[in-house]
């Protein structure tokens, strides 16, 4: 609150002049070891773990990403107190594996405040989470990327931020395993030579994989495609991040499943803390988020059986692999974290407090 201090008062005449003075009141990491690189295998210095096996249709690996507000003086005696207006909490929207279906995706998004009906970017400044798993299963793969891509960029402009993950999938990919390329989806690159080339280190969508990250921290919600479990969390997001770049950078597809962290314990096939007796998944989860400094986690990549965000572990750990793309349903959802407050948005609703 400000104060008036009078300093004198001097008498003018018929007039009695005050000189006033406005007193405003006052408002108020050591970076990681460097992660070399091996020509043929990673040598991230990490856990190693083989891929898991082919158990199920479930996709698995071949064996061969304050105001300090500046206490302004005020010039003129009749100058006003500067007010510091309340940061305004950015809006967080997290959405799952989209596995190449342009049509839900966009349904999706626009559900979710996202994008307009043009498609193009409309969530301001707030911030999009997409956790990987865009390819596969689905003919839309160039279309999907391209999308991302173009939001990005729009986003920036708008003071908006795109955050977009690695999945297994793009890996796959970028290791040739291609089980899951819909027929739709080689012609739409004009054949598998022509798809393979663009997956590949030097093709253009290899190229622009391999600049994304495996994990985010925003404000305390840490997002992964399956899950970082204690011994990987312990790399913290910054030596995940490092790890991923350092074990797709310049490999070749036979190079990449030579790394520990592409792996079935890894942060892109973990499915412990969604699967596991909950229990015992919270308890690892507990000391995964300590190890990262986060309060939840968010991931995608198991399915929920009829479209529904599944929480556990009291409101710290989150699934929004809702099943998107037709080939699992078709349905639509999106979880959106305001400040302390996390809601699951469906289509035709009021959003779902979660916690």
């Amino acid at each position: 609150m400000a104060r008036l201090i009078v300093l004198a008062a001097v008498a003018a005449g018929a007039a009695l002049v005050l000189v006033v003075v406005l007193w405003p009141s006052l408002l108020a990491g050591t970076p990681l070891e460097t992660l070399a690189v091996a020509k043929t295998r990673a040598a991230v210095e990490v856990p190693t773990a083989a891929p898991p096996a082919a158990t199920k249709e479930a996709e698995a690996p071949a064996t061969a990403a304050a105001t300090t507000a500046a206490a302004q003086e005020p010039s003129k005696a009749e100058a006003s107190p500067a007010t510091a207006e309340p940061a305004k909490e950015r809006r967080i929207v997290a959405v799952g594996d989209l596995h190449g279906d342009m049509a839900q995706a966009r349904r999706t998004l626009l559900m979710a405040g996202i994008i307009d009906k043009e498609g193009n970017w409309a969530a301001g400044e707030n911030i999009f989470v997409q956790t990987g798993d865009i390819v596969d299963r689905g003919p839309d793969t160039i279309e999907l990327y391209t999308m991302m891509m173009r939001l990005a960029k729009q986003a920036a402009e708008h003071g908006g931020e795109v955050v977009q993950l690695l999945g297994n999938h793009e890996v796959m990919n970028m290791a040739d395993d291609l089980r899951y390329v819909v027929p739709g989806d080689f012609e739409s690159f004009g054949g598998a030579d022509k798809r393979r080339e663009a997956f590949d280190k030097d093709g253009w969508l290899g190229r622009y994989l391999r600049t994304l990250r495996i994990t985010a921290n925003i404000n305390g919600t840490v997002f992964f495609h399956g899950g970082a479990n204690p011994r990987w969390a312990r790399l913290g997001v910054e030596g995940m991040n490092a790890a991923a770049r350092a074990g797709l950078a310049g490999r070749t597809a036979e190079e990449i499943w030579g790394v520990a962290l592409f792996g079935g314990d890894g942060p892109l096939w973990y499915r412990g803390y969604a699967t596991d007796g909950e229990a015992a998944a919270c308890g690892r989860l507990d000391a995964a988020l300590a190890a990262l400094g986060a309060q939840r986690m968010v991931v995608g990549h198991t399915p929920q059986a009829g479209g529904r965000v599944l929480r556990r572990c009291a409101g710290r750990f989150f699934v929004i692999d809702v099943g998107i793309a037709r080939v699992y349903g078709g349905h639509s959802a999106a979880l959106e974290i305001v400040g302390a407050r996390v809601s699951a948005l469906y289509p035709g609703r009021p959003p779902v407090r979660l916690a």
